[in-house]
């Protein structure tokens, strides 16, 4: 790798009356180059601004090769070091200029003091072609009274509710603080139209936009902070997590740091979520295992075949959680063996680059803008002092690495079922279900991945809230949905329109009555007969089907032009590790099933108990 850096240039009259000065650096970088390549930028005291724009060469690459795709940010004074300390901004490869003063920044980036020291700016080489790739990069200081930093507002924790209810929400949501095309009061309107009563912001590997939700939060819509974290082996939601909650993406699962990194989501109250999982974008492919998973997003955006690998994937897991119930007393997610529930499709946003110099006019972006933007596994530093110099190797070892097969005791979950409460999962509201009659007897389930769906939404026409997570929740509190959404209680919907009540019910030895909602355990004799009955209001033509550990058990319909419908299924714990629904649209492909309506999350059977999950320390 080399790099050269240009004469400087200066100007009389800047920003506020200041002086500017541009230093413009050019470079070559090589296939095969570190993930990250930091070209250090000294920066005067006095400084009200810093601006930097970039290009790069976008040759023909042969076939079969991809062409070049290079991602940028920024970091302070304080340093590049893991873990975010001196992190400003990321725009990956959204945007070609950004600027940072005190007072406001370009989306994606922070505003802030602009102190004295040495910056970097970070290029992320995502693809690079044959011929290598060829980069400048221009900086413009410029000099004069800083501004005053704007005290940030975050939205509140708390919207008005209904108490104990099922709420809908989209926990995946691109603005123009990433790739996205969309203002937050666009995404809010978009969340209001939808049906929706919560949200989460996940703009890739930034958290800019966390000071910009505020004034679109209300008593109608939760809205929650978060960010989509991008690394070369996949990316991870963080959902609900504390406003300014920094979670890095520089690294790959060889080098054994997304323990560490999921340790600090949990430790600031968010919940980590792999995205896509079966998404077939370069480096959007989940490869870090499920071991610190709290749920994983099992369908994205409109249901595609990656959606139904993602979820034949996730089942799977389920059918090994339900019958694994002796060798985990403190495994918390259980062992990393779980595999990869899967990856999605670039067309939804996070997908790849494309070839290097491809435009795609449907994303609006250039050849890489929509994927998010990615990682490092190693890291280079480079000297914009030298001329044509080797960029030096700023390593990128943490210590000791961690087991990502394993868990840790202290980060366990609490137990699903919350005995507490003395109501097991509710019916819908919407389907006149306010609970499940017969006495509150439920366990908590398995170690187990609950699923979620969001819309992954970034621009017209995504349509934000297509499809949804619909959580059983104490209240529209942001620890209300997240704790219904780590143990479970919840199903996925393609939209407001369909409405779900599943429940198992039994009789106990005693005599008692026994039932369970989606998330629980029916705690019923492994002889005991069980009825499982879902009825769905929204789903016209829609097929109903019934899964267990052994498959679907049962395939019921289509419902009537109506959408309203019900199905009923007797079983027992000892023929059924668990049960979940599934509302499929009508297909012409014969045995295949047909596009999702909606999915459940399972409801386990038998009364073998295994150790609830413990709490989660951060």
């Amino acid at each position: 790798m080399t790099i050269a850096s240009g004469s400087g240039s200066g100007s009389g009259d800047g920003a506020a009356g200041g002086v500017r000065r541009t230093r413009v650096l050019r470079g070559m970088l090589p296939p095969g180059s570190p993930d990250y390549v930091y070209l250090p930028v000294e920066v005067p005291p006095g400084t009200r601004e810093i601006a930097v724009s970039y290009a790069y060469d976008r040759p023909s690459a042969p076939p079969g090769a991809r062409g070049n795709a290079l991602d940028v940010g920024l970091f302070d004074e304080r340093g590049t070091a893991f873990g975010g300390r001196g992190f400003r901004g990321w725009s990956g490869g959204a945007r070609t200029e950004f600027f940072v003063r005190a007072d406001e920044a370009t989306p994606g980036y922070l505003p802030g003091p602009v102190g004295a020291g040495l910056w970097h700016i970070a290029l992320a080489p995502y693809t690079v072609a044959p011929r290598g790739l060829a980069y400048e990069v221009a900086v413009t200081l410029t000099r004069g009274e800083p501004g005053r930093a704007p005290r940030p507002v975050y939205p509140p924790d708390r919207a008005k509710g209904r108490g104990r209810a099922w709420y809908r929400g989209d926990c995946h949501l691109h603005s123009v603080h990433s790739d996205g095309r969309r203002a937050p009061a666009e995404i809010a309107a978009g969340a209001r139209a939808a049906g929706l009563d919560f949200i989460n912001s996940s703009d890739h590997n930034t958290t800019s936009s966390h000071a910009h939700w505020a004034e679109h939060a209300g008593d109608d819509l939760l809205i929650m902070l978060g960010e989509e974290v991008t690394t070369r082996n996949g990316h991870v939601l963080v959902v609900g997590a504390a406003p300014g909650a920094f979670a890095d993406w520089r690294y790959r699962a060889r080098d054994g740091r997304f323990a560490a990194v999921a340790r600090e989501i949990r430790s600031a109250g968010g919940l980590v979520v792999p995205a896509h999982p079966y998404a077939d974008c370069l480096g959007c492919a989940w490869k870090f295992g499920y071991a610190q998973a709290d749920a994983a997003e099992v369908w994205n955006g409109p249901f595609t075949p990656d959606d139904e690998t993602a979820l034949a994937a996730w089942d799977a897991l389920l059918t090994t959680s339900a019958h694994d119930h002796g060798d985990r007393e403190h495994a918390g997610r259980g062992d990393g063996d779980r595999g990869d529930v899967g990856q999605r499709d670039g067309d939804r946003g996070d997908g790849g680059h494309g070839d290097g110099g491809r435009q795609d006019d449907d994303r609006g972006h250039g050849a890489h803008d929509d994927r998010g933007h990615r990682a490092h596994g190693d890291a280079a530093r480079a000297d914009a002092g030298q001329g044509d110099g080797d960029l030096g190797d700023a390593g990128q070892g943490d210590g000791g690495r961690q087991d990502e097969g394993r868990r840790h005791g202290a980060l366990g979950d609490p137990a699903l079922g919350d005995p507490a409460l003395g109501d097991p999962a509710l019916g819908d509201p919407a389907l006149g279900g306010a609970g499940h009659g017969g006495a509150a007897r439920t366990s908590p389930a398995p170690h187990w991945l609950p699923a979620m769906g969001n819309s992954d939404a970034h621009r017209p026409p995504d349509a934000v809230g297509a499809p949804q997570t619909v959580v059983l929740a104490d209240d529209l509190t942001r620890e209300a949905i997240l704790a219904g959404l780590r143990a479970g209680r919840s199903y996925i919907a393609e939209s407001a329109r369909v409405s779900l009540a599943f429940t198992a019910t039994a009789t106990a030895a005693d005599g008692a009555p026994l039932s369970a909602g989606i998330g629980e355990r029916l705690a019923a004799p492994e002889d005991a007969p069980v009825t499982v009955r879902l009825t769905a209001s929204g789903a016209p033509r829609c097929t109903a089907r019934l899964v267990t550990d052994q498959g679907a058990v049962l395939t019921a319909g289509p419902f009537p032009v109506s959408g309203t419908g019900e199905v009923e299924w007797r079983t027992t714990p000892a023929h059924a590790a668990y049960v979940r629904a599934e509302l499929r649209h009508e297909t012409a492909a014969g045995p295949v099933p047909g596009v999702a309506a909606a999915l459940t999350n399972p409801i386990f059977l038998g009364d073998g108990r295994p150790a609830a999950r413990p709490e989660r320390g951060p």
